[in-house]
């Protein structure tokens, strides 16, 4: 009885941490930083900087996505895109074109 009441307890606590981990990675985001080389991509594409959003669950980083929004501005992008399944696939987000 001792041994499946200790089985239950880790179970629970088990479950508890990865809610918590999911409940976390659901409103933080992070950024990473790539640099791509390829003979593939045209000269014309020297030193653009991309901004790609994946994941992101229609979840809103603060009123009006605020954080998000900043954190994009800080970089600089010459273009950002967002690919989510959740939200039907590739959406257009924001092109340096659109102004800051």
């Amino acid at each position: 009885m001792k041994d499946k009441k200790k089985w239950m307890m880790a179970a629970a606590a088990a479950t508890g941490a990865l809610i918590g981990r999911i409940c976390y990675e659901c409103r933080h985001f992070t950024t990473e930083y790539y640099d791509v080389a390829s003979d593939k991509i045209p000269e014309a594409f020297e030193g653009f900087r991309f901004v790609v959003l994946s994941d992101l669950h229609n979840y809103d980083f603060d009123q009006g996505n605020r954080q998000l929004l900043g954190a994009i501005e800080r970089l600089k992008p010459d273009d950002c895109r967002r690919y989510d399944r959740c939200t039907s696939g590739s959406g257009y987000v924001r092109s340096s074109s659109d102004g800051p």
